[in-house]
């Protein structure tokens, strides 16, 4: 392992670490910490695993919730498919929207997912249920756009900053 991977994979087990903190439902480092993954690590497969090993090792000291997680991991991984596309990861507008649309992504498949499966009981199983749900589901959606964009702006720019002091940080990805 080089360096710079070991540096990365610092970053994400320190900023999936930060889960454990006590914030408003749903502020959560784990999209950052996929878009910063799939930005940063050259194997496509390893970008999307590392992330859903760290959302679910902190899942297992936090607790399991039911078949809510499926759409959860999948999203996840969709915000590590999102990162691999940041061309410029330099530029603040590329990440700032890449993280917005993975927060978007996020909103919209486990919104809409949950309203289907059996754990939910407050809307009904139909399409008024699944808008319901949306609109219920706003003041999640702005814990999770911070979220995400407050971890998106540490990581993305906690590796800029330290690119430019530590030379082998600036090799293409690791």
């Amino acid at each position: 392992m080089n360096k710079k991977f070991i540096t990365i994979v610092a970053l994400v087990a320190l900023a999936a670490a930060s889960r454990f903190l006590p914030f408003a439902p749903n502020f959560s480092p784990m999209g950052a910490v996929a878009l910063f993954a799939g930005a940063f690590i050259a194997n496509r497969y390893l970008a999307v695993a590392l992330p859903l090993i760290a959302l679910f090792i902190s899942d297992f000291f936090i607790g399991f919730y039911g078949a809510g997680m499926i759409p959860v991991y999948i999203a996840t991984a969709l915000f590590s498919v999102i990162g691999m596309l940041v061309t410029n990861k330099n530029n603040p507008v590329s990440i700032i929207g890449s993280s917005l649309l993975g927060s978007i992504l996020f909103f919209l498949i486990t919104n809409f997912v949950f309203v289907y499966t059996a754990d939910n009981t407050l809307y009904p199983h139909t399409f008024a249920g699944v808008l319901e749900s949306y609109f219920g589901a706003i003041p999640f959606f702005k814990n999770s756009v911070k979220g995400d964009l407050l971890y998106t702006t540490v990581l993305f720019g906690s590796f800029y900053l330290l690119s430019i002091n530590v030379p082998f940080l600036k090799e293409e990805k690791a």
